[in-house]
């Protein structure tokens, strides 16, 4: 294990014993993050499931005789109603300012026409379990949520489909982390040029991505 790697685990394994900072952290990182902050919810989650491992094995040692470790269920239990809330909150503005928010211009970079086409299609396509669809798609995550409450989605049909994908995903993520974490470390080293790798080629595919939608954009323009 290298240096970086050690300062990594290090930085993670302080916060085995806060779970005060480690349960705001996720509420806060979990709602920011549906809201547009570039840090994926699943970094979020397998972050925090990497602290509870840390928190449940010896070999990360308490700061005092008396420190209480964060604990699995309890952490996961706060992922599902940070990413609930998340979705909820997105949802429920939705609802409140309806398609005339799409009318203002900050709204308009959001919700291109070609996003509403999308959105529009998978909410008459799927009905009420297009709130759950909506989870799973990079870009779509916001505009499709605040769509479900802008097209009139009922609060249950929404709370249903979003909580019960939620229910499935969230928790076993972090669970898998919090008791598998000896496995998945033990194969950073491994992994971690593949790892690279790929952050390498998303990066690239994005840049790729918005500028073809700059070029689109602007040929629609004119």
């Amino acid at each position: 294990m290298d240096a970086l790697q050690v300062e990594i685990l290090a930085w993670f394994a302080q916060f085995a014993y806060e779970p005060t900072i480690v349960y705001l952290t996720i509420i806060t990182l979990l709602v920011l993050s549906s809201f547009g902050l570039p840090i994926p919810e699943e970094v979020t989650l397998l972050g925090s499931g990497l602290v509870v491992y840390m928190g449940m094995n010896p070999e990360f040692p308490p700061p005092t005789v008396d420190a209480t470790p964060i604990a699995a269920f309890p952490t996961a239990m706060v992922c599902l109603f940070a990413v609930f809330l998340s979705d909820f909150l997105v949802y429920s503005l939705g609802k409140k300012f309806g398609t005339q928010a799409l009318d203002y211009p900050r709204f308009q970079k959001i919700f291109t026409p070609k996003t509403q086409k999308k959105v529009r299609q998978k909410a008459s396509k799927y009905g009420m379990w297009a709130c759950a669809i909506f989870r799973f798609l990079p870009g779509l995550r916001f505009p499709g949520h605040f769509m479900c409450g802008a097209l009139g989605i009922k609060t249950w049909k929404f709370i249903v489909a979003d909580g019960s994908v939620a229910i499935l995903s969230v928790p076993t993520q972090v669970l898998l982390i919090a008791y598998y974490g000896e496995t998945i470390l033990a194969n950073i080293e491994k992994f971690k040029f593949a790892i690279f790798i790929g952050i390498v080629v998303l990066v690239i595919g994005f840049i790729i991505k918005k500028r073809i939608e700059k070029k689109q954009e602007s040929s629609e323009i004119f």
